[in-house]
């Protein structure tokens, strides 16, 4: 997992005013930014980003891992319950009859 702060995981190595398209961070295998952060998100398909204070909001529970996998997963199936799925309002697509 990555983690980027104050510099956004720009200027290793490189001119701190020339940037490149390569300097930017790409959140495949997830990441955490501690700061307005620049990066690549859904390359490897669809990626939930939610505020981690949002995740402070209610309590959490094996249901919520549950029903939010089978969302991401997109498993359709009669057990699955918006309402304790994490991610529901990170998908546009998802509707509320599902």
């Amino acid at each position: 997992m990555q983690l980027f702060g104050a510099m956004a995981g720009f200027n290793v190595g490189k001119d701190p005013k020339k940037p490149s398209a390569s300097d930017i961070p790409m959140f495949a295998n997830g990441g955490i930014a501690t700061r307005a952060t620049l990066g690549i998100f859904g390359e490897a398909g669809p990626e939930a980003i939610i505020p981690l204070s949002k995740l402070n909001d209610a309590p959490l529970s094996q249901d919520n891992l549950f029903h939010s996998m089978l969302g991401l997963l997109q498993v359709h199936t009669q057990v699955y319950e918006r309402s304790l799925d994490l991610f529901a309002s990170c998908r546009p697509w998802l509707t509320a009859k599902r």
